[in-house]
């Protein structure tokens, strides 16, 4: 079980395994063109959580918003799993992950700064995958920085 808290959200859930997302179809047309626009999406979503998901990937710089309280609403929020290794070493603890979203409220960059080794990789992952609605000031969207926390505790 761990706790995932965001911002000043927080859910209790339990580490589990869960089935691989379905992904999406191409389209075929009455004249058999293939519409994939869906699949595209779909790729370019995949590069950006790949390159996330990069340990050593230096923090993006420009302009970016530490807006904890005003930061989008969280739309998917995968829980990572609860790795075997760290259950078989009674491992529990919190690992805060610190994030920046970009302006369609994807996290484009993640570092795990707190918590046990074994537990900040997965952490780091699954923030990667998380996605929130754009962040508007004035009606313009903006990239914002923020951080994710995991709280893993053994049932």
């Amino acid at each position: 079980m761990f706790v995932l808290s965001v911002g000043l959200i927080e859910t209790d859930t339990v580490a589990q395994h869960r089935s691989s997302h379905s992904r999406p179809r191409a389209q075929v047309s009455k004249s058999g063109v293939v519409q994939d626009a869906d699949l595209q999406a779909a790729s370019e979503q995949k590069k950006i959580v790949e390159e996330c998901e990069l340990s050593d990937r230096p923090k993006p710089e420009g302009e970016i918003k530490r807006l904890s309280q005003l930061c989008g609403k969280a739309i998917s929020m995968p829980k990572p799993a609860y790795p075997e290794e760290a259950k078989s070493k009674k491992l529990s603890g919190v690992v805060q992950v610190e994030v920046v979203i970009d302006e369609h409220g994807r996290v484009i960059w993640a570092k795990a700064v707190s918590g046990p080794d074994l537990l900040q990789g997965v952490s780091m992952k699954a923030a990667c995958r998380a996605r929130y609605s754009p962040t508007l000031i004035s009606g313009r969207a903006i990239k914002t920085e923020n951080a994710i926390q995991y709280n893993f505790v053994l049932p």
